[in-house]
């Protein structure tokens, strides 16, 4: 037979206040700033190259909402 848990909710254990850990998953490299790698984004480049170029995640990375820009061959850049 299984073993039986009591209900605890916490009332026979006493916690203290402790300090507030602040976890951050980006860690960019210097001189790199959110929107240049969403600028790189927007360039083409895959979340997994920006995120080894730029140091942010690349988890993070996905979740930004990138604008696409519409595609222009070079020939129509330059008649530009």
């Amino acid at each position: 037979m299984g073993r039986r848990l009591k209900a605890n909710n916490g009332k026979d254990e006493k916690r203290t206040n402790s300090d507030v850990v602040v976890r951050n998953a980006n860690r960019p490299r210097d001189k790199w700033t959110a929107d240049a790698a969403i600028d790189l984004l927007r360039q083409g480049y895959t979340a997994e190259h920006v995120a080894t170029v730029t140091g942010f995640s690349e988890r993070w990375l996905l979740a930004q909402p990138v604008p696409r820009e519409p595609y222009l061959s070079r020939l129509q850049r330059r008649a530009r």
